[in-house]
């Protein structure tokens, strides 16, 4: 048993090969990844953001008459159940918005004797008529104020928070 010659196999091929074949394959896969990906540089700015579906069609005027109506009886349902002191007093202003299809619900709490406003926190608060969930509160008592937004995550902020309520209390007018 002499010197014998390793066996051979067909579909061997030498490492000059190889990396022809492993540059050909790289290329081939950057061609592939280019024009799956193309060359344009997109950016949030160029793209058209997509309107949201609405989900329900829009209510005719009858119906969005009866809607608000009902949305007016959520609100002095939210009034009843919140009870204040006697030095204070409460308001509720209730709106219903056709796009959304919801029934917002502002209840205001102040002084009763406006002589004595400055004496009393006065808070706002936002409900959803509906589900009489707490949406958004702001107050100011003494000048110190505080806001929360409560939307999974609770943010406050006074000056945001008023802008939110103001932002979804707006008449369809107003906008």
């Amino acid at each position: 048993m002499g010197t014998e010659k390793p066996p051979q196999f067909c579909c061997l091929v030498s490492s000059e090969q190889l990396t022809i074949w492993g540059m050909k394959a790289g290329f081939l896969l950057t061609c592939m990844l280019v024009s799956a990906t193309g060359c344009e540089t997109r950016t949030a700015q160029s793209a058209a953001p997509t309107p949201t579906p609405r989900l329900f069609a829009v209510p005719t005027a009858s119906e969005v008459f009866n809607l608000r109506s009902k949305c007016a009886e959520l609100g002095d349902k939210i009034l009843e159940s919140n009870f204040v002191g006697s030095a204070l007093t409460q308001e509720v202003l209730s709106h219903y918005n056709p796009e959304t299809n919801r029934c917002y619900v502002e209840l205001d709490v102040h002084a009763a004797d406006l002589s004595q406003y400055e004496q009393h926190p006065y808070s706002r608060y936002l409900y959803d008529g509906q589900t009489k969930d707490l949406l958004v509160s702001a107050t100011n008592d003494k000048g110190k104020k505080t806001g929360h937004i409560f939307n999974g995550d609770i943010f406050a902020d006074y000056d945001k928070a008023t802008a939110r309520m103001d932002s979804l209390m707006a008449d369809d007018h107003q906008k």
